[in-house]
């Protein structure tokens, strides 16, 4: 515990040291308690305070600049129009904070651990938190908690929100330009009005999201996933997180059976996800990207593939009777090597059936069509030797 002349010296200090003035001396408080403290104003710019407690403190107008806040609580804190620009932030506290109007430009609120303890924090947590006019331009919040947050007319352009937890937040009017919210949670968030132009929302759950009036020009998001059954929206927003780390984030999509008749999926990526036995019969997945998908006996009938890309992709024993496949993409991947040949796996469509399928300008040249229905294409009568 710090004692109240003891902080007094070191905030005096301090002050001189952010200001370049002789006598100064950088403050470092990691791990001291500073609650309910009136702090307004208080300049602790470039200080170490990891770990630090701020809880219920009144921190109106301070300036945390560049500081140090790994693993540090502001429960309930006053921080209205504070400057956190470029703080570390990882694996911070903030649930209920009054920040109106706070600056987090460029701060790093990644998941952190507290090394002194060995204790591993959370994603930073600002959880009913009140950030309306903030400012959080480029800030960095993945898999940040910030349901029932308020940020109306927040600026958050080019913010890193994957995997958060937006789910009741107010979003209305908030500037979010193209942000990152792949596999974002934003159950019944209140997005009315607000400018999401070319931000990505892959596989964000939008369930009961308000939309009206947003902006989501050059967006990249299916609005069609709304209308699917929860646990298959939270393995799409896995899978997006999946694909878009490499497979360090979220897990890849298990979905075999699963019902998605007459979804409306247009550019989704579902790249090695498992959809053996799926129904996606009138389905849009028009420029979706299904490279090397387990498309197993799945029933694709009348649905729109136009311009997908499917290579690599397994149809096999899978109905795509009347199913629109033009301009989509089928060659082959090649997964690596054997010694010094190329392995490739081509797109398989081995006793599929794809009679009346539109194909128009498909290359099938490197697909595997032994044994398809190919009645009513261009490919009828065609054998394997025809198309080498």
């Amino acid at each position: 515990m710090v004692g109240t002349q003891e902080l007094i010296t070191v905030l005096q200090k301090h002050r001189r040291y952010a200001e370049r003035r002789s006598g100064g001396q950088r403050a470092d408080l990691r791990g001291a308690k500073l609650c309910d403290l009136q702090l307004s104003g208080v300049v602790l710019r470039d200080a170490v305070l990891a770990g630090a407690d701020f809880g219920r403190s009144i921190l109106r107008k301070a300036d945390f600049r560049e500081a140090d806040l790994y693993g540090a609580t502001f429960d309930d804190a006053d921080l209205l129009g504070a400057n956190f620009e470029g703080a570390d932030l990882r694996g911070v506290r903030m649930c209920g904070a009054n920040m109106i109007g706070v600056n987090l430009t460029r701060a790093n609120l990644k998941p952190g651990t507290i090394l002194a303890s060995g204790e591993a924090t959370n994603a930073a947590n600002l959880s009913g938190a009140t950030l309306d006019r903030s400012n959080m331009d480029r800030a960095q919040l993945p898999f940040a908690d910030l349901s029932d947050a308020s940020l109306g007319d927040a600026s958050m352009g080019h913010v890193d929100l994957h995997g958060a937890d937006l789910r009741r937040a107010i979003l209305e009017s908030a500037d979010l330009l193209h942000a990152d919210l792949a596999g974002a949670n934003l159950e019944n968030a209140n997005l009315k009005n607000a400018v999401l132009r070319g931000a990505d929302l892959r596989g964000a759950i939008l369930l009961g999201a308000e939309l009206v009036n947003s902006d989501l020009r050059d967006a990249h998001v299916n609005l069609g996933a709304r209308d699917l059954k929860r646990e298959i929206q939270n393995a799409l927003r896995d899978h997006a997180l999946w694909v878009a780390s490499g497979g360090k984030e979220g897990r890849r999509a298990e979905l075999a059976g699963a019902e998605f008749k007459k979804a409306e999926l247009s550019g989704i990526n579902l790249s090695a996800a498992n959809l053996a036995e799926c129904d996606f019969s009138d389905a849009d997945l028009s420029s979706a990207i299904l490279i090397l998908a387990d498309l197993r006996r799945a029933r694709l009938t009348g649905a729109n593939l136009e311009y997908a890309n499917l290579a690599g992709a397994d149809f096999s024993g899978a109905d795509l009777r009347e199913a629109r496949l033009s301009y989509a993409r089928v060659e082959a991947v090649e997964l690596g090597h054997g010694g010094n040949a190329k392995q490739k796996r081509p797109t398989r469509f081995a006793d599929a059936n794809l009679g009346g399928a539109k194909v128009t300008l498909v290359d099938f040249s490197d697909a595997d069509l032994a044994g398809a229905n190919l009645a009513g294409t261009p490919l009828a009568g065609q054998d394997a030797s025809d198309r080498d």
